[in-house]
């Protein structure tokens, strides 16, 4: 069994890649992350 994980990084500028890397790959599992984060937007409060 093949499980994949990918950091994407904006999927909507990559989905062609990350459809070809599918295609080639075939993973059982696939978990896609995607964080994008400002500094200032982050609760520092604890």
């Amino acid at each position: 069994m093949k499980i994949a994980t990918w950091n994407v990084n904006s999927l909507n500028v990559r989905k062609p890649q990350v459809l070809s890397w599918l295609a080639q790959q075939q993973p059982a599992i696939l978990g896609l992350q995607e964080l994008k984060q400002v500094n200032e937007a982050i609760d520092n409060s604890d």
